[in-house]
């Protein structure tokens, strides 16, 4: 259950966290991505594009409804996991690959790891 948050900053401060994205490979195709720090928050893809681009509008609902409900918006982890893969599935931080790539699309971060897994 999520508490009334007191001391609380601009909706646009947590509208820029970027937070770490759990991407899944379904075995009978697309993608699924929720965001774990965000309970509820999570969305499907055929692609990464379509993927990527329904969980940044999923993260931004999110935070709005919450916002708006004046409840708690947990704030993104310091301890980010660029490279756990599992057999099923890779737990990745965009925020990471964002620092490390030089690029600030977010949906450019997901297809270099994507790429770099060999899941597109």
């Amino acid at each position: 259950m999520q508490t009334k948050q007191t001391n609380r900053k601009a909706l646009e401060y947590y509208l820029k966290l970027c937070y770490p994205i759990t991407i899944y490979l379904e075995p009978e195709g697309g993608y699924v991505a929720p965001i774990k720090a965000l309970p509820g928050c999570i969305t499907q893809g055929e692609t990464p594009d379509e993927m990527m681009a329904d969980i940044e509008e999923a993260q931004q609902l999110w935070i709005e409804t919450v916002y708006e409900q004046g409840n708690e918006i947990s704030l993104p982890s310091d301890n980010f996991l660029s490279g756990y893969i599992g057999a099923e599935e890779a737990v990745l931080s965009v925020k990471q690959t964002l620092y490390n790539y030089g690029t600030t699309s977010v949906q450019t971060a997901l297809l270099i790891v994507l790429k770099i897994l060999n899941w597109e």
